[in-house]
C-alpha cells in the first residue's frame, strides 16, 4: 500500500503543479495563460486535492472551505486505491518501465536516472531481496561512474554561466566540456591584424553550441 508520505508528495511535487500552472506542463497552447478567476479555481482545486491526499479536512481557518469536508470523507477510498494502483504495477526487466520501451528514453531521461540513482543509492540498496542482487547493483553504478563527475562550469563569468545553463537546459543535455576558447577574426582591411574573440565552448553529447561573444 502507498505510504502517507508517498501520497502528499506526488499531490505536491508532481500532480498540483499541473493544474496550477497547466501552461508549464504543456495543458495550453504555447502563449496561452488561465485567466485571473481561472488561476484561483485552480488554487482551490490543488487545495481540495492536497488535503484529500494528506487525509484531512479544512478548518475553521479555512471555514468558505468546509463546506468541502464531506466531499473529502467521502473519497477516502477512492484516494487510497488510486495511489496504491500507481505502486502496485509490474515491471518488465526488459524494459525501464512496463510499457516503456528502452529504446524511446532521451538522452535526457538517462541523466535524469543517473541523477536519482546517485543521489538515493544508499536508500536503494536495501531494497534488494538478497546480497548478491545488491552486488550486482553496486556493481552497475561503479561503472557507469558518478554523476557528481559532470563538468563544472562555476569558473565562467556570471553572465556566461546564465546562458550556459539556458543553453543546456533549451536542448536537454549535459555537457562534456565547457571552457573558453580564442577565435580569431580576419580582419577585412589588408595589413590589420587577426583579432581575437574570447568565446565559450560547450561540448554536448549531440550538440555543440555557439556562444555570445565576450566583449
Amino acid at each position: 500500500a502507498a505510504s502517507d508520505v508517498y501520497k502528499r508528495q506526488v499531490m505536491l511535487r508532481y500532480i498540483n503543479p499541473a493544474i496550477f500552472s497547466p501552461e508549464h506542463a504543456g495543458l495550453l497552447p504555447k502563449g496561452k495563460l488561465p485567466s485571473t478567476q481561472t488561476r484561483r479555481n485552480l488554487v482551490l482545486i490543488t487545495k481540495i486535492l492536497q488535503n484529500l491526499a494528506n487525509g484531512k479536512t479544512f478548518s475553521t481557518k479555512e471555514q468558505f472551505m468546509t463546506s468541502i469536508n464531506s466531499f473529502l470523507e467521502g473519497k477516502k477510498d477512492a484516494i487510497s486505491n488510486y495511489f496504491n494502483a500507481l505502486v502496485n504495477f509490474q515491471c518488465n526487466p526488459q524494459t525501464a518501465h512496463g510499457n516503456i520501451q528502452v529504446t524511446e528514453l532521451s538522452v535526457y531521461d538517462l541523466h535524469l536516472l543517473h541523477s536519482l540513482v546517485f543521489q538515493y543509492q544508499e536508500s536503494i540498496m536495501p531494497l534488494f531481496p538478497d546480497n548478491e542482487s545488491a552486488a550486482g547493483f553496486q556493481k552497475l553504478l561503479d561503472k557507469v561512474g558518478s554523476y557528481q563527475s559532470k563538468v563544472s562550469f562555476s569558473f565562467l563569468e556570471e553572465a556566461h554561466q546564465k546562458f550556459v545553463k539556458q543553453t543546456l537546459e533549451h536542448f536537454k543535455e549535459e555537457a562534456s566540456f565547457i571552457g573558453y576558447v580564442d577565435v580569431k577574426k580576419k580582419d577585412q582591411k589588408k595589413g590589420k591584424k587577426q583579432k581575437k574573440e574570447r568565446r565559450i565552448l560547450i561540448v554536448c553529447l549531440l550538440y555543440t553550441s555557439p556562444s555570445p561573444r565576450d566583449s
